[in-house]
């Protein structure tokens, strides 16, 4: 699921190269060779360009949730391999606390100098762009987009004594009661995807906050609340084991992780579209060239066949993209989770 669109360098450089083909004197094919030779043929993902920077000293990579969920997983698959190539030891720091505000906060005012950099995600960019009275930073402004890392489908879970086997037959139980949806706290995705599926659907639903994803699947898989939205990453191992029932998940297609399990368009809700996700991010104003590296390294990183089948092993989808594609998505992601949030009337705790 990976892309790669050409960075505006390498869109210069192939245009350059264009226009030199359609030359067809022997001086232009022969300064085309030369210039060639001398790139060392490194167009593709600007690792040629991302050259000029090279870290002298360790590198900080800023985890903005604590040990244990999928973002750590994530950062801890990709540090040794992004380290490997910089040549630098990469020193892992945990700064979770507030949906990831914490953490982002240490990366937008730290040194612009390349050596620190961290990870945006849903929450500490799209919806706490809307749910917070202050943030402590603009989640445009203060950031310099390095790419795309990845995403994790939700599936809409239940208890093993929940009758209902489709995402119709859970909606039927609301037009007799009320139905309780957990969430590991307000405004993270899964709050989120369950206030959509209630404002889609008008059903009766009500939420029941928890402080973390344990306790809140600890009480689904109880019976003591009706459904929750959760990573796929989260959720695999207890489908597998039977302590939770996956009705739907949310993706345009169906994923061999887990097999069978319809998509939330197959149930009438083709515009339902949320997901977890993650990008790096270094504080604003780096250098461009250093933003070029780290970027590269993270590519070659996350194209590791060692690294996607452990990412791909825990749901995680990796898509990496160039960072103008990072800062767009960033933009179109807050918009959209504004216009759910305030529809939806969410408030930060």
């Amino acid at each position: 699921m990976r892309f790669h669109a050409m960075n505006p360098v390498e869109t210069r450089v192939w245009k350059w190269v264009a226009y030199m083909l359609r030359m067809r004197s022997p001086a232009a094919m022969l300064t085309l060779m030369l210039s060639l030779l001398g790139a060392g043929f490194g167009l593709q993902s600007g690792v040629a360009f991302a050259q000029d920077w090279t870290p002298t000293r360790p590198l900080r990579f800023i985890i903005s949730f604590p040990p244990g969920g999928t973002s750590d997983l994530l950062e801890r698959a990709i540090a040794p391999a992004m380290s490997e190539g910089l040549g630098q030891p990469i020193v892992l720091d945990n700064r979770g606390g507030a949906g990831g505000i914490v953490g982002v906060e240490a990366v937008a005012r730290a040194q612009r100098d390349g050596y620190t950099f961290g990870i945006a995600s849903l929450s500490s960019h799209a919806a706490n762009a809307t749910l917070a009275l202050k943030l402590p930073y603009d989640p445009i402004k203060d950031f310099e987009p390095i790419t795309l890392l990845g995403r994790s489908p939700l599936l809409l879970v239940v208890g093993p004594q929940n009758p209902a086997r489709s995402v119709q037959e859970l909606l039927a139980q609301a037009k007799t009661k009320s139905l309780n949806f957990a969430s590991p706290g307000v405004g993270l995705a899964s709050h989120i995807a369950s206030e959509l599926l209630k404002l889609q659907t008008q059903s009766n639903m009500v939420h029941v906050p928890y402080k973390g994803g344990g306790p809140a699947l600890t009480d689904i898989m109880g019976g003591h609340v009706d459904m929750m939205f959760i990573p796929i990453s989260s959720a695999m191992p207890l489908v597998q084991s039977g302590r939770l029932r996956a009705l739907t998940i949310v993706r345009k297609e169906r994923s061999p992780r887990p097999p069978n399990v319809p998509t939330i368009a197959e149930a009438g809700m083709a515009n339902f579209d949320i997901a977890e996700w993650w990008g790096l991010l270094a504080p604003a104003r780096t250098a461009r060239s250093a933003v070029n590296r780290l970027r590269a390294e993270t590519v070659r990183a996350v194209e590791r066949p060692e690294v996607a089948d452990r990412l791909g092993a825990a749901g995680v989808e990796m898509i990496t993209s160039t960072p103008e594609e990072l800062r767009e998505y960033v933009v179109v992601e807050i918009r959209k989770y504004r216009d759910i949030i305030q529809r939806a009337g969410i408030r930060a705790n």
